[in-house]
């Protein structure tokens, strides 16, 4: 089955106008023509129309839109529209329509950018004449419908300084017959920094530098300076603790007289207050578990060393390296040097330094350098070609030269020694007159000279000499060398004598004086022979655990010189074997001598009275 409906359509509404495809104001200015074209105007109706158009100069159009021909003059001219639909409706409407003669093309509309797009994203490019993205940002010359817009020959920009806050910036467009201007506003952005993490524990190794804390909101580059810095060595949750002062700087809207307090929002992002500076305090807690570092091939001191004008090594500055340590102003240094062969401080040799570094944190590293310190800085020893000692010209007998009376230039003396014949020193006596030998002197690194010692007396010294002959020994017999023996007389030296290695001595008295006094003296070395087991044996002592068995235990023990034997002197001795000390308190010499026949009265006291 089919059925039939039949709908019928009704319009009783008449078409409206609603306005044109384009601007109805045309231009008489030089670069348009006098041919003007009608946009064709908006309807609304639900069915098909026809559109009249006329001037109020007499032109008419049978269309909707079309060319004409304008007026002579400028003014506001009326153009009527009819518009007619099929049902028969019919609707008339007035327009206004513009002739003028200023100039047909027009810049595009004024434009705000904020300053930090401005800086980052338009002046670079603007500064090197790339004007594609200012045409693709703020828009093209458009131009009335009569009229051309033309190419455009020149824009120009000012000002384009990257800093710009809450200016104007003037854009000028050439074209063939105008010129057009469009102003672009750079507006401020409020200098706003995030919210920050504070009382971080860091790693020692951690650089604590500007904070990585990136502007929320800026117009130009921000710059961190650092203003203060404290730091708190001793802290409960780490090793230390560090206090910063930053202040963040805007450079693009830093104003010294600008209002300076800041403002924390609520959620924590710090405002600035309106001078361009933002200040932040910030807390770091520091742990450090490594110990000072120093690279493998790094040279604590020179392989080589001379000796300055006093005989002293020429020690460089010690400056480590900046990487030796997180906080390297803060270490504790220690350098000692310890000789590598038979040899004191600071004699030609070779040592080695022990440099002990140790950081706030309480890490500690060692490390190890090997140098030589090399005689005499202007060369090797020169010796005198020839050396006449006259017996009569002497104060005292027998005459004793050192090494450096048989140089030319001696430099520093005590670190010179016989090569030939090997002793310590040269005793001449009267046994030795008319007779002449040949005497070589070096020093530590090998280098030598050779001179020739003749003896005379012309004077007849000799003819009446008292002879004194001993010897120096050791409690278990051994032979003491380099101990001086000197003969007193009325309280003054009338003989003198160092001992060689077989611990003998000769004192020669002119004129057949005989001495009141004999003193050994040897004040050398204080380590020679002490170690920690001497220590062990003084606290075995001091306990009653094993006391000593003889005086020489006693005097040996006694290092501060006391007249008695206790934990004191095992805190001197103790000094002296960690190089705290260089030798024993109060005086006391390294070596004490005694007659050979001498009796303690009491063995277990022998600070209480001898025979």
């Amino acid at each position: 089955t089919t059925h039939v409906q039949t709908i019928r359509i009704e319009d009783d509404d008449a078409p409206q106008v609603e306005g044109f495809a384009g601007p109805l104001v045309f231009s008489l200015a030089p670069a348009c023509t006098d041919t003007i074209a009608l946009p064709a105007a908006l309807v609304s109706d639900c069915s098909e129309t026809g559109v009249v158009m006329w001037t109020s100069w007499g032109d008419t159009l049978m269309q909707n839109g079309g060319t004409l021909v304008a007026p002579a003059d400028t003014g506001i001219y009326e153009l009527t529209v009819v518009v007619t639909d099929s049902c028969g409706h019919s609707a008339t409407s007035v327009w206004p329509l513009e002739i003028t003669d200023r100039p047909g093309v027009f810049c595009p509309d004024d434009r705000t950018v904020d300053c930090h797009s401005w800086r980052l994203e338009i002046a670079p490019w603007l500064e090197v004449g790339w004007y594609d993205l200012a045409d693709s940002l703020f828009g093209l010359p458009t131009a009335l419908p009569n009229c051309a817009t033309g190419e455009v020959l020149a824009q120009n920009f000012s000002p384009t300084d990257a800093c710009l806050v809450d200016a104007t910036v003037v854009r000028t467009i050439e074209m063939p017959d105008t010129t057009c201007v469009q102003h672009i506003s750079v507006e401020r952005l409020p200098f706003i920094l995030p919210a920050y993490a504070n009382n971080q524990l860091i790693l020692c190794e951690v650089a604590l530098d500007a904070p990585a804390i990136h502007p929320l909101s800026s117009c130009g580059p921000v710059q961190a300076t650092l203003l203060n810095e404290t730091l708190i060595p001793v802290v409960p949750d780490a090793c230390y603790k560090v206090y910063q002062e930053w202040a963040f700087v805007d450079s693009c809207q830093y104003d010294p007289n600008g209002p300076a307090q800041d403002s924390i929002a609520p959620d924590g992002r710090i405002i600035d207050g309106g001078d361009g500076v933002i200040h932040v305090n910030i807390q770091y807690r520091v742990i450090d578990n490594y110990p000072p570092y120093l690279p493998p091939d790094f040279d604590l001191v020179p392989d080589t060393i001379p000796l300055d004008a006093n005989c002293n090594p020429e020690l460089p500055e010690l400056l480590l390296p900046d990487e030796v340590d997180c906080q390297p102003e803060n270490l504790t240094i220690q350098a000692e040097y310890y000789p590598l062969g038979n040899t004191t401080w600071p004699e030609p040799g070779t040592y080695q330094l022990q440099l002990s570094l140790m950081d706030m944190c309480g890490n500690s590293s060692v490390f190890l350098d090997t140098f030589t310190v090399v005689n005499y800085p202007d060369g090797p020893p020169a010796c005198k070609p020839l050396v006449n000692v006259e017996l009569g010209e002497a104060n005292q007998l027998p005459v004793v030269l050192s090494p450096a009376d048989l140089l030319e230039s001696p430099g520093c003396p005590h670190f010179y020694e016989f090569v030939e014949p090997d002793v310590y020193q040269l005793v001449l006596s009267c046994n030795d007159v008319g007779t002449s030998m040949q005497v070589v002197v070096g020093t530590a690194d090998g280098s030598t000279c050779t001179t020739q010692v003749t003896v005379t007396d012309q004077a007849d010294a000799c003819a009446t000499v008292n002879t004194i002959a001993g010897e120096v020994r050791r409690p278990d017999g051994q032979p003491v060398g380099l101990a001086s023996v000197q003969a007193f007389a009325n309280g003054a030296v009338v003989a003198n004598y160092v001992t060689q290695p077989d611990g003998l001595y000769t004192l020669s008295l002119a004129g057949g004086l005989v001495p009141d006094t004999i003193r050994v003296q040897k004040n050398v070395n204080p380590l020679n022979g002490v170690t920690t087991y001497d220590l062990v044996l003084i606290a075995k002592h001091i306990l009653h655990v094993v006391p000593f068995d003889n005086p020489w235990a006693y005097i040996a023990a006694d290092a501060n010189g006391s007249g008695t034997v206790t934990t004191a002197d095992m805190v001197a001795i103790r000094k002296l074997i960690l190089h705290f000390t260089p030798e024993f308190p109060n005086g006391v010499p390294s070596w004490r001598f005694f007659p050979a026949n001498i009796v303690f009265l009491d063995p277990d006291n022998p600070w209480g009275g001898t025979t």
